[in-house]
């Protein structure tokens, strides 16, 4: 006998990675279960990624313009009025007046984000969008929330839309990347011509799970706008050896195995000695779409958690400790997780609710995990009323305030009708 059934249709999702500022955007994207990312290009043919972020409003009509087209309008002075900064103002929120007329700001970065995504149209439907990452070099929470806002009103149906720094972006690139690529140190330089951001990643293969640290640097000195040199010949002469100076310093007493050259600024033929350098026992890329790709594979990770497993990047934003305290489970001691090294310390955050036995204090367990001696911090409890043992209920909140800083607090909930809740509370400040 045969059977026969009918196929199961596998929903196809993509995932995004979008690259943003107030001056361009880049968008790569994959299906889910894809090894790397494509970069969308605005040119057939070509490897032109940026995205002007611009609107510009029609004053003879309701008809709004974005991107090159916004640019190419204010280029031939037709009658338009353009909206610019569109992430920063939204990112303070409120409203901008164009062409006499208000408008939100959370709404115009809205409206660019709907023209910028239309140009996938051809690759997938928004409803098949299953995460979104921004990456940004200077994420605030400001602008992650109105980032989160005006994509969400865009892509119902989207699961994840989340904002994160240039340096988690590199962090998911090399974790995609083959290992030899970062069995050593890495390092990234983001050059326009204005101050070089330098992105230092190095690697602890010693550690379980490993742990990658990035850090993120400014070298204003290679800012060409503060040098009057108008001859091309001497300006290429004086950036090369600025920047070789620059590379060997940071190169200098340690292994490099990987350097990354982004920006337009790299190809235009002034790297000679400075180049010699880097690729002596280096391997030396050219490109300058990064940013975009890893944001991609982070959403990506995110669908999959399975993707990055064995490792944890702690960088300037990253809670560097585990955090826990010890309980009583099935009459023996236990360690119960509060909160992992590794989260978003302005994401981190968990709460709990203990059977309060005995005692007056509580110890928070601090686990640092690139290195240090674990420590114990510990809370005064909350005055509690006389009450059996075993008959309070104690509801444990425990969140970030800085980056090295842990709130615990501690809320008396009584214990049902019989003990009823005072809501008494106490809290500590833990540094980690």
């Amino acid at each position: 006998m045969i059977r026969t059934a009918a196929a199961k249709v596998q929903k196809k999702s993509f995932v995004l990675g979008i690259d943003i500022n107030d001056e361009k955007a880049q968008v790569s994207f994959m299906q889910t279960g894809a090894e790397q990312p494509d970069t969308l290009s605005v040119k057939a043919g070509a490897e032109e990624y940026d995205v002007p972020v611009i609107l510009a409003r029609e004053k003879d009509g309701d008809r709004w313009l974005y991107g090159r087209e916004a640019v190419s309008a204010l280029d031939d002075n037709r009658d338009v009025v353009p909206v610019k900064n569109l992430l920063s103002m939204a990112a303070q929120g409120g409203d901008r007046m164009v062409d006499g007329e208000s408008y939100d700001n959370v709404s115009l970065l809205s409206l660019y984000l709907k023209r910028l995504l239309s140009l996938l149209s051809m690759e997938m439907d928004k409803a098949e969008i299953s995460a979104v990452v921004f990456t940004t070099a200077d994420r605030g929470r400001e602008t992650a929330e109105a980032l989160e806002q005006a994509a969400g009103s865009i892509l119902p149906d989207c699961q994840r839309i989340v904002c994160q720094n240039h340096e988690e972006s590199l962090y998911h690139y090399m974790l995609a990347q083959p290992p030899e690529l970062m069995n050593r140190d890495v390092l990234a330089f983001d050059y326009d011509y204005g101050a070089l951001e330098l992105y230092d990643m190095r690697t602890n293969h010693r550690t379980k799970p490993v742990v990658v640290t990035v850090r993120r640097a400014v070298e204003k000195n290679l800012d060409i706008q503060k040098r009057s040199v108008q001859d091309n010949e001497e300006r290429s002469q004086w950036l090369d050896e600025e920047f070789l100076r620059l590379c060997s310093k940071v190169c200098s007493g340690r292994i490099v195995s990987t350097v990354h050259l982004l920006g337009k600024a790299f190809t235009d033929g002034w790297m000679h000695r400075s180049l010699e350098f880097l690729c002596r026992t280096r391997r030396v890329f050219q490109g300058d779409n990064l940013f975009s790709k890893g944001a991609c594979l982070s959403a990506c990770a995110l669908v999959d958690t399975s993707r990055e497993e064995g490792f944890v990047l702690l960088d300037e934003e990253k809670l560097r400790a585990n955090l826990g305290i010890t309980v009583i489970r099935r009459g023996e001691k236990a360690y119960l997780p509060l909160l992992d090294a590794g989260a978003n310390w302005y994401d981190a955050g968990r709460e709990v609710d203990l059977i309060h036995e005995y005692g007056d204090t509580l110890d928070i367990h601090v686990l640092p995990l690139a290195g240090g001696v674990p420590t114990d911090a510990t809370l005064t409890l909350p005055e509690l009323p006389e009450r059996p043992a075993r008959c309070t209920r104690l509801r444990l909140r425990a969140d970030m305030v800085a980056p090295d800083t842990v709130r615990i607090r501690v809320v008396d909930m009584g214990f049902g009708e019989l003990f009823p809740a005072t809501e008494a509370w106490s809290e500590e400040m833990v540094r980690v």
